[in-house]
């Protein structure tokens, strides 16, 4: 029977023998691989992480077949309303007329569509509503107009209405019409001031300010003006997405490069998605090769021969290619979770080469020739190294049988990596170090040095961490520095055990990707301005009046900002009928009105009528404030159109638009201007009258604007989008939950992009557990199958619990347990065993701990700061925060992993020999 020892010496000579053919196959695999490589994809999607029955995901994708639910909101922000405009409406020519992005853009909206709303705005509105507004039309002049006005806002808001607001659409809707006031205030300032020559044409604007609102998408404090934009294309289209994302950027900065005092951000699912890809694609590169960077220095100073460094980067780097290589021909894909592998094969892959080289120098040194010195260091490693190896591939493996895709293919990622890297070592850095390597590994380099009259050669020794400490450690630890490192050990139990309970999971996904994007410090400024999140949730139903009676409900909760729904364009059939009815009535008796002269007396009364505008948006901010709270968009529009009002004081100062039009209003020819503007407004808005009662027939899908069919109603219109925005209560976890728990009560089927993250997060830490169990049962089954000792395979085994309570307790000190660094809790089981590994496997063949730190101890340690090494990268360079925090956890259980190794079990095993002993004398 051939001996183990004789496997490993045929195995060297078959090497050795065949060493070019086989170096040559190895390179022909790795071009493949590279090549297959080349169809792999970063995905970011949510859904692609859920398993495929999950309800949430079925509604999101049913609605995604149906509807474009992706959007891109660009920004244009800091500058005057009209230059805002004015660079809203260039940038959105530039983007319908940009021949690059012919056929990707469905719609570009700087404006809501006024003539839609002139025509049929009457056909929208509340029975109450059109009362309100005879009334107010009643006598079209200015002043009597600006009386109705008052009476109707005392009305509505002071009389009966203002401690009624309570939702952010009740809030919507006084904002809209304090919005009026201002824009109608403004205008009618303009006039007076010369800035507009055409009476009629200021008339119309005024009439439009009332009746209409703002013709863009302005935010309450006229700060920032959205453009939507809507895509012609899926988000999972990855290169398109890229390349209109990059065309965009170029357009918005021309427009910066035009107004150079103004802000162009862009936002929205699209953008975001576009920076997730390039951060994703960021963190699968630089933090492998900046964990090779520095290994390399390491070893530098670590090991014998430099060339033995390189070629066991050489095997890392193919493991990683044919890794790579299947990906490309299986998953064909890399999502947030799985773009950290490559740092993380890094790290644990180096360890395989760390000990063969170590012991191959070692063999050299000691003498051997390079054939014997490998068959030497197989021999002496080869255990080792594969039960370590193949044990932490297990422990990736066990994800595979998780419900979670992204945990699935994690586990199918990492278990290959660390497979296809074991059998590189075992192969590849074999065939070059007996087809390249040196006979003898001595560390030397030559330096010419001047000295006298000529040069001379002199042997420089480059400089070598040694690590005869660790023998020195193994020895102290057989003595007092033992109970030392024991209390030491009990302390940080006790510590983690403390500090366990506050550890805490983040189920905001938003929190776990990168944080200093484009758009994300868009999307915090549209929060801010909007008060609501720009990534809504969607609700897709086939029957108009369920969407209606839906809509009502979803518009009623505070946590929801705006609704958008086809039912906001069509009114139920009984009441479009009684609507017309009334408007028929309406248009019938309409009767112009006499143009009424304006006298200096009634300029005074006008401004009269002017301040109490002023003083009733004063109290009707105060009113509503008992509901929504002095912070709310009313408080807030108020102090940016009037001035911050403490109590009886006043703070800082706003536009003061009312005191602006009654200052203007004072000038010298104000009264013949205003006499002007009478005329034309009188005369407008009677026209306008006539023009908006004058529909004849019913809305239906047919008359909706364009931009409305084809975001809100399916092709075949069988089916209706409702699109749901949230308040800023998402900024909050607190706030996700609640308001998730609403929309599920109300209807289940309700899904977007909250609803995704939180059921992801649900999902990978229920998995997380089964996961953690899987991975322990198979760790444990592996180590009793390799030491065939229960007593070794508990020893390691409680040796791995004690690092990873260190590793839990004390990672509370830097944040939150997220999605992605979870994985570090089954992961480090994998990871943190190895250590223990070779120590109990060195123990079978040295005589004394003192032994084994010399021996092992190296290898160990060496191969411990080389993960450290690769999880820190990704905690340093990480651009994805789950990734940076994923390798912050990894480092800090490597870390206690190795402190538990090289302090516990040898003081345990010590104890233990001591025991045995004493047991044996006394027998």
């Amino acid at each position: 029977m051939i001996s183990t020892e004789q496997r490993g010496q045929r195995y060297v000579l078959f090497l050795y023998r065949f060493r070019y053919p086989l170096l040559v196959l190895a390179a022909f695999l790795g071009g493949l691989a590279f090549w297959t490589a080349g169809s792999i994809e970063l995905k970011t999607r949510i859904q692609d992480m859920l398993p495929e029955g999950n309800p949430i995901v079925a509604s999101y994708n049913e609605i995604g077949d149906k509807f474009t639910t992706s959007s891109i909101l660009l920004t244009v922000e800091q500058g005057s309303r009209e230059e805002m405009a004015e660079a809203a409406d260039i940038l959105a020519g530039l983007l319908k007329n940009d021949p690059q992005l012919s056929g990707d853009l469905l719609a570009v909206r700087t404006r809501i569509d006024q003539d839609f709303l002139i025509e049929n705005g009457f056909l929208l509105s509340e029975q109450d509503d059109i009362e309100d507004y005879r009334t107010l039309t009643e006598d079209t002049n200015l002043l009597p107009f600006l009386t109705a006005l008052n009476d109707s806002l005392e009305s509505s808001w002071l009389d009966e209405g203002g401690e009624d607001v309570v939702s952010p659409s009740d809030e919507q809707e006084l904002l809209d019409s304090f919005n009026q006031l201002e824009n109608f205030t403004k205008e009618f300032r303009f006039w007076i001031e010369g800035q507009e020559t055409e009476a009629e044409a200021a008339a119309e604007r005024l009439i439009d300010a009332l009746f209409v609102g703002d013709a863009y998408f302005f935010s309450p404090d006229y700060e920032m003006l959205i453009i939507q934009v809507s895509p012609d294309f899926s988000i999972d289209e990855r290169q398109r997405l890229s390349r209109v994302m990059t065309r965009i950027r170029e357009h918005t900065a021309s427009m910066t490069a035009q107004y150079p005092h103004m802000i162009f951000g862009a936002s929205g699912d699209i953008a975001q998605e576009a920076d997730e890809e390039t951060a994703l694609g960021a963190d699968a590169l630089y933090p492998p090769l900046a964990a090779l960077a520095v290994i390399l220095i390491l070893f530098y100073f670590s090991l014998n021969s430099m060339r033995s460094i390189f070629f066991a980067l050489i095997a890392l780097g193919m493991g990683i290619l044919f890794d790579l290589g299947l990906i490309g021909a299986t998953l064909k894909e890399l999502n947030m979770i799985t773009s950290s592998f490559g740092a993380l094969l890094v790290g644990l892959g180096i360890d395989f080469g760390i000990h063969l080289i170590t012991r191959y120098d070692d063999s050299l040194q000691d003498g051997h020739d390079p054939v014997a010195a490998m068959a030497l260091t197989l021999q002496q490693t080869a255990a080792p190294v594969a039960i370590g190896g193949i044990t932490t591939a297990m422990a990736f493996y066990a994800l595979c049988f998780s419900k979670t895709l992204g945990f699935v293919q994690f586990g199918f990622v990492a278990g290959s990596g660390i497979i296809l890297i074991l059998l590189s070592m075992f192969t590849i850095l074999p065939l070059f170090l007996l087809s390249f390597g040196k006979k003898s590994s001595q560390g030397k380099t030559k330096q010419k040095i001047r000295a006298g009259q000529g040069d001379v050669l002199v042997q420089r020794r480059r400089p070598k961490l040694e690590f005869a400490f660790l023998a020195a450690w193994g020895r102290a630890l057989q003595g007092k520095a033992g109970s030392f490192a024991l209390v030491l050990a009990l302390t940080a139990t006790l510590v983690s055990a403390v500090l366990l309970p506050r550890l805490s999971y983040d189920y905001d996904m938003r929190r776990i990707g990168p944080q200093n994007t484009p758009s994300k410090a868009t999307e915090d400024r549209i929060i801010d301005a909007y008060q609501l999140t720009p990534f809504p949730s969607f609700l897709a139903v086939n029957d108009l009046e369920e969407a209606r009676d839906l809509t009502e409900t979803i518009r009623r909760e505070k946590s929801v900002s705006s609704v958008s729904s086809p039912t906001d364009y069509l009114p139920s059939t009984q009441e479009q009928k009684e609507l017309l009815a009334a408007l028929g009535e309406w248009h019938e008796n309409h009767t112009t009105q006499e143009i009424k002269q304006i006298t200096d007396k009634d300029m005074n009364f006008l401004m009269d009528e002017v301040q109490r505008l002023e003083w009733n948006v004063i109290e009707i901010a105060d009113i509503t404030s008992v509901n929504l709270g002095e912070n709310s968009r009313i408080v807030g529009k108020r102090d940016a159109m009037v001035h911050e009002i403490m109590g009886a004081e006043s703070g800082k100062p706003g536009r003061e638009v009312f005191q602006n039009l009654i200052s203007t209003l004072k000038r010298p020819g104000a009264s013949e201007r205003t006499e002007a503007l009478n005329t034309a407004f009188a005369d407008a808005l009677s026209q306008r009258i006539d023009r908006m009662t004058a529909v004849q027939k019913p809305l239906s899908i047919a008359d909706l604007p364009d931009f409305i069919k084809d975001e809100r109603i399916s092709r075949e219109e069988e089916s209706f989008l409702i699109t749901i925005y949230p308040t800023d209560i998402l900024t909050t976890e607190k706030g996700m939950f609640h308001f998730d728990d609403k929309m599920t009560r109300i209807d289940p089927r309700i899904t977007g992009t909250i609803s995704l993250s939180l059921a992801l997060s649900k999902e990978i830490l229920n998995e997380t557990r089964v996961a953690a169990s899987s991975v322990l049962l198979v760790v444990t089954i592996l180590l009793f199958i390799t030491f065939l000792s229960l007593k070794k395979t508990l020893l390691a085994m409680a040796n791995l619990f004690l690092g990873i309570l260190w590793m839990c307790g004390f990672y509370t000190l830097f944040g939150e347990l997220n999605l992605v660094n979870i994985l570090a809790i089954p992961l480090i089981i994998g990871i943190g065993i190895d250590y223990n590994v070779h120590i109990l496997h060195g123990l079978k063949h040295e005589k004394s701990v003192e032994a084994v730190m010399a021996s092992s101890g190296k290898a160990i340690l060496l191969s411990a700061l080389t993960t450290m090494i690769g999880f820190g990268s990704l905690a340093l360079l990480g651009t994805f925060r789950g990734i940076a925090t994923l390798g912050i956890l990894l480092f800090l259980g490597t870390l206690t992993a190795l402190i538990a190794s090289l302090t516990l079990m040898p003081v345990v095993v010590t104890w233990i020999n001591k025991k045995t002993t004493l047991s044996g004398e006394k027998s």
